[in-house]
C-alpha cells in the first residue's frame, strides 16, 4: 500500500525558525508531465529521476529523509542536503 508519514517539529522565537521535517515515503511511483519536464529535472539532478529514487529508497522500497529548516516564518529555507547525500552513503 502506498502512502508516506511527515514529522514536523521546531520552534520560533522572534519570528526566527528552527526545526527539522522527518519525511517517510513508502512505495513512491510518479509519471513526468512530459518528456521534456523529464529531461529538465534529470539535467538538474544530474542522473534519471528514477535512478535518484532508486538510490535514496531502502531494501523495502522506503525512502526516510530528515530536513532541517531554519530561517523565518515569513521566509523559510529547508535543506535538502540530506536528500542529496543520502545516494552517497554506503549500504
Amino acid at each position: 500500500m502506498a502512502g508516506s508519514t511527515s514529522c514536523v517539529a521546531g520552534k520560533t522565537a522572534k519570528g526566527s525558525l528552527e526545526g527539522k521535517v522527518d519525511l517517510e515515503l513508502d512505495d513512491i511511483a510518479f509519471r513526468p508531465l512530459s518528456k521534456v519536464d523529464a529531461e529538465r529535472v534529470s539535467d538538474t539532478v544530474g542522473m534519471p529521476l528514477e535512478t535518484l529514487v532508486g538510490l535514496l529508497q531502502d531494501n523495502e522500497g522506503r525512502i526516510t529523509l530528515t530536513l532541517p529548516v531554519s530561517g523565518s516564518l515569513a521566509y523559510p529555507d529547508v535543506d535538502i542536503s540530506d536528500a542529496a547525500t543520502k545516494p552517497l552513503a554506503v549500504r
